[in-house]
């Protein structure tokens, strides 16, 4: 359980990290590659407390009597919400207002949540 947990935080994170890259290039050429290890190891030390969760989420999964795709469904729907209310939760804490946000943290969202969905897709399969 803490094992599959661990590999989808892993994974979501080098996605997360390799998806803010490509947008940093995009936008500000080639040389926003370095980057990439930074969103790596920040993304690291930021989404390392939902593990925990994503755990117990895993854990609600394995115990579900449904049909193996419902399952998955509610899987990533509820994983995904973890993401997203702790996300507000750091709104919060880094006291910014969503009317305050500015273009690339609302890019950074959009990316965490597809992060997770691909992550769990991968884990799954």
């Amino acid at each position: 359980m803490y094992k599959s947990a661990l590999l989808i935080w892993l994974r979501t994170n080098l996605l997360n990290a390799i998806f803010i890259t490509m947008g940093a290039m995009f936008i500000s050429g080639f040389i926003m590659i370095i980057v990439f290890p930074v969103v790596f190891v920040v993304g690291g030390a930021i989404g390392s407390p939902p593990l925990i969760e994503i755990a117990w989420i895993i854990k609600q999964y394995v115990a579900l009597d449904y049909h193996p795709l419902d399952k998955f469904y509610w899987f990533m729907f509820s994983t995904m919400l973890l993401a997203v209310v702790f996300l507000l939760l750091l709104l919060v804490v880094l006291q910014i207002s969503l009317s305050q946000m500015d273009q690339y943290f609302k890019w950074t969202i959009a990316s965490v949540i597809l992060s997770t969905s691909l992550a769990i897709r991968l884990t799954k399969s």
